[in-house]
């Protein structure tokens, strides 16, 4: 008898146009927080939990009903969405201004169909099913590793402590304190799920749609919470510390991503969501890294007479290694020069590793002394290659400060150096140890 009159109820309570407001008993400019503190208030007054047992069934279903109602109005008024929804066509007067602007439209046009809809509807009420996927997952939890180019060198294992959302332990999830002697919810009779109307709170319509939601008593638990845990303080959800072993594989690019299914968040009615590990290489202090991500790049600088007769440098490699930079020509600025198999190691193949290019800036002086003067002409620079030694000095200041406007200058000189005749740009080096020690 106490089930058929509280179904009955509750039928009632869904055909009929129902003011969540004067439910709850707020007004409707209430807050959030206000909203929510009437239901708490509410809810412990006629939670089944809490009805005195002298109650009649009529009085007991009667504040179970009321129960269900107070959850219902505050499953719409705590959430903005649901609630400007309701507002805007539940219980609320027509708009005004959308009347005033429906008169102005007049009345709508229609079409005649190719087909007759009786036809299509003949046999009565027709349905249309829209199945999901299944129990959706939470989002991923993204988190960052920082690691080094010596890391990405050779890989490298990090542990990560990390906190997540998970379950409480002590009521597997459902906020109670007493989880094995939980009532079973009449609004949802035990599902978890409460179907719901497109067309509630409107008068009756042919076209109707309905959808199912979790339920509002219940928090689609099927039974009713009663007394909060106290671990999680009603939440269902608590937090927890957990370490996970990463591994970074050699070359790894930027914002590689290392995923541990089911190590994220997790939540009561959904399946843990992921974590996702993303690299982030630290920047280098000597070394950066081209966009292809195995090739490497530096920036090293030469004198003046190293940029003329050439030059003989040693530079320490990722791995350590001192490695070669000869050239045996003159060096423009930006001049590079590649050390194939020296950059880092090529994602998902770890034995073939990409180039090292090395970027040679010249630090050419600004002007020539008298001495200097003296000293190119003491070893026997015929004028026009002093004039040269002079344009070239320009130049290289000038690109110093902007770039050329006029490459021919430049391609003139080049044309000099490495032409047939070497000379002026490679002289003899018994000229080398004399000027490093007059200059």
């Amino acid at each position: 008898m106490l089930r058929r009159l509280l179904l009955l109820l509750v039928a009632f309570a869904r055909c009929e146009v129902v003011d969540y407001y004067a439910v709850l008993g707020v007004a409707r400019t209430a807050t959030t927080a206000e909203i929510k503190k009437a239901y708490r208030a509410l809810a412990q007054e006629y939670h089944p939990d809490k009805l005195a047992s002298t109650l009649s069934e009529e009085a007991k279903a009667e504040a179970v009903a009321k129960f269900v109602a107070l959850a219902q109005a505050h499953e719409v008024l705590s959430d903005d969405d649901r609630r400007r929804a309701y507002d805007a066509t539940g219980a609320d007067e027509p708009d005004a201004e959308a009347e005033a602007r429906a008169a102005e439209q007049g009345p709508p046009e229609y079409t005649e169909l190719p087909v007759k809809v009786e036809a299509r509807f003949r046999h009565g009420a027709f349905r249309f099913s829209f199945a999901g996927t299944g129990v959706r997952a939470m989002s991923a939890t993204r988190v960052p590793i920082t690691v080094t180019m010596e890391d990405l060198l050779v890989g490298v294992t990090r542990n990560l402590t990390l906190s997540r959302r998970v379950r409480c332990r002590a009521c597997d999830g459902t906020g109670s304190a007493r989880p094995a002697r939980r009532p079973t919810c009449p609004l949802c009779g035990g599902t978890g799920r409460a179907p719901a109307l497109g067309a509630a709170g409107r008068p009756p319509s042919p076209f109707r749609q309905s959808f199912e939601s979790l339920c509002g008593a219940c928090g689609g638990f099927g039974k009713l919470r009663g007394p909060p845990c106290a671990s999680c303080d009603g939440e269902g959800i608590a937090a927890e510390t957990h370490v996970v072993t990463v591994v970074v594989p050699p070359g790894a690019p930027e914002g590689h991503e290392i995923v541990f299914r089911g190590l994220g968040d997790e939540h009561a009615h959904r399946d843990a969501g992921d974590l996702v590990v993303v690299v982030e290489a630290a920047p280098h202090g000597r070394f950066a890294r081209s966009v292809d991500g195995a090739n490497v790049w530096c920036n090293a600088s030469v004198g003046l007479l190293d940029a003329l007769y050439g030059f003989s440098k040693k530079l320490t490699g990722l791995d350590g290694a001192r490695l070669d930079v000869r050239h045996d020509r003159v060096a423009f600025s930006s001049f590079t020069h590649e050390l194939p198999g020296e950059g880092l190691p090529v994602f998902g193949n770890a034995t073939q590793r990409g180039s090292l290019t090395v970027y040679v800036a010249v630090s050419f002086p600004r002007s020539l002394s008298a001495l200097q003067l003296r000293v190119l002409r003491h070893i026997g620079l015929r004028p026009d290659e002093l004039d040269f030694i002079r344009a070239l000095q320009l130049l290289m200041a000038y690109q110093y400060a902007t770039t050329v406007p006029d490459g021919s200058a430049e391609l003139k000189f080049a044309s000099r150096c490495y032409g047939d005749a070497l000379d002026v740009c490679k002289p003899e080096r018994r000229y080398w140890t004399w000027w490093r020690a007059v200059v």
